[in-house]
């Protein structure tokens, strides 16, 4: 009995000394799991910590390109700095914004390139990118590459994302951030029924709608011509002068504009602005009636007052006898034709007090309303468009790609600073676009007013202080033709311009790599 005790209690020694040994096993492999953990944990956290440091990077390369919104060839000194003056972009920098700016427990860099492949898909990407200078930027639009280290080299990251300069006149639709704020069109407040709007996300770039806290305003100045016409003297109004929001005092100006895609030279002379182009145009007797339509009114210099001795008279110019496609009687425009073709259109011109109307007609051009002087969207429009209407703006026409501008400047020098954005002060004007299917515009409309679609179908885009889309039948869409020759002849360039980074190109790369010499592909 006592030599079986003893074989027992061998036994128990054996297994005591193997659970010894699983249980110092359980002990060591707990220890590496925690020790792998907290390393885990302190990669991540580095890893982390990159991944934020490199997207700090885009959002410093933006601030860093920032003034580029006011330049007119768009990131072009950054992306082929070597050639930059040759253009006429002024002296080039360097694409490498910066490069290892240390920020808490790392660093981060950024470069900018144009939007060539393989940073973009070749369908996409800029037309320079497969001619003589594909570092030059001709569509406002680059990419930031940002790339950072954190934790002593533990975490790496590298992101991309596309940075753009954009504008009001970019989007289907442009309105007062304090109009329904944020200001979408296409929020539920600013539409009566289910309209389409395409794009239709506001944080589409370029192409949806867009709410900014302030909008472009028309230059307005004293005609060149014969300031007496609008109800000045030459004293007061110098003949040609121009003038920037916010307006002097004092004046009855007109909107004008500088000469840029003027289109309406005639004549040996030089005609700027709206108001001027239109007055120097001759009205054709379809619109205007008589034998021989309404002589247009222009400089004494103009050598078509002698050639054209029934079409040309030079000033004085009386109102309704010779100021050509200026309608400034006062009384109602109804236009009563359908006018013009593509790339032959024309601009006219309806001073205050008027409105103008036009219904199942079709016309090719551009047409400037200063407004009927009665308040707001209560009873009267300024503007109606309606009953299968349809105009196309047209190229040879100073103001393209505007087919309406709609803009009070009595109101404007009166009432200043209105219109404004923040807060919505919008002029008293109505723009009243639509009441049946067919009815159509084919480019830009502006307005320092109201604008309310209903129905219509709408290809181009609005730029309006206020904006009601109406109708389960309405159709806007963005068109990018129109968009890329904006701003029209007589708005400041880069005004309200800003620079954005497109958060819906936002790319996370799968690799890492310190692109100091510029961008290189990213999976």
């Amino acid at each position: 009995m006592k030599a079986i005790g003893r074989d027992r209690r061998g036994s128990v020694l054996i297994v005591a000394i193997i659970a010894m040994l699983i249980l110092g096993i359980l002990s060591f492999s707990f220890a590496l799991l925690s020790r792998i953990e907290v390393t885990t944990g302190v990669n991540y956290k580095a890893q982390a910590q990159a991944e934020s440091l490199a997207e700090a990077g885009l959002e410093r390369g933006r601030d860093e390109v920032r003034v580029a919104a006011a330049e007119g060839c768009g990131f072009t000194r950054w992306t082929d700095a070597g050639s930059s003056s040759s253009y006429g972009c002024g002296t080039g920098l360097a694409k490498l914004l910066f490069n290892g700016v240390a920020l808490g427990a790392g660093d981060y860099s950024a470069v900018i390139d144009n939007d060539c492949s393989p940073l973009v898909p070749a369908s996409i990407q800029d037309a320079s990118c497969t001619g003589a200078t594909p570092a030059r930027d001709t569509n406002e639009t680059a990419i930031l590459t940002g790339w950072a280290t954190a934790g002593g080299g533990l975490g790496r990251a590298r992101v991309r994302a596309v940075v753009g300069i954009d504008n009001p006149w970019k989007h289907v639709c442009s309105s007062s951030s304090q109009d329904n704020p944020p200001g979408y069109c296409n929020e539920p407040a600013n539409r009566n029924g289910t309209p389409t709007v395409t794009p239709a996300d506001p944080l589409e770039y370029p192409g949806g709608p867009a709410a900014y806290d302030d909008l472009p305003r028309p230059q307005l100045g004293c005609s060149a011509i014969d300031v007496i016409l609008h109800g000045e003297t030459v004293a007061n109004c110098p003949p040609g002068q121009n003038y920037n929001y916010p307006y002097p005092g004092g004046k009855r100006l007109v909107v004008a504009g500088d000469r840029s895609k003027a289109n309406c030279d005639g004549g040996g002379l030089q005609y700027e602005g709206y108001f001027d182009c239109a007055l120097s145009t001759p009205c054709p007797v379809a619109i205007c009636g008589g034998p021989s339509g309404r002589p247009a009114c222009v400089k004494a210099a103009d050598s078509r007052i002698l050639a054209y001795p029934l079409q040309y008279t030079p000033p004085p110019c009386l109102p309704g006898v010779n100021t050509g496609m200026v309608f400034a009687t006062g009384a109602s425009v109804d236009w009563p034709v359908s006018y013009g073709a593509a790339g032959n259109g024309i601009l006219a011109y309806v001073m205050r007090p008027a409105d103008f109307t036009i219904q199942s007609r079709d016309l090719h051009g551009t047409v400037v309303v200063e407004g009927n002087a009665s308040s707001g969207c209560t009873s009267g429009r300024d503007v109606w468009h309606k009953d299968g209407a349809r105009i196309w703006t047209a190229t040879n026409v100073y103001g393209y790609p505007l087919a309406y501008l709609v803009f009070d400047p009595v109101e404007a020098v009166a009432d200043a600073p209105e219109p404004t954005s923040n807060p919505l002060d919008p002029q008293e004007t109505c723009m009243d676009m639509g009441s049946a299917v067919g009815t159509e515009i084919h480019g830009i409309i502006y307005s320092g007013g109201s604008v309310e679609f209903n129905p219509i179908a709408v290809d181009g885009g609005v730029v309006a202080f206020q904006v009601q889309t109406r109708s389960s039948a309405s159709t806007y869409g963005y068109n990018d033709t129109y968009g890329k020759d904006a701003p029209p002849a007589g708005f400041p360039l880069g005004g309200t311009n800003t620079v954005v980074l497109v958060r819906k190109s936002f790319l996370a790369c799968a690799d890492y790599a310190a692109d100091t010499g510029g961008g290189t592909a990213c999976r």
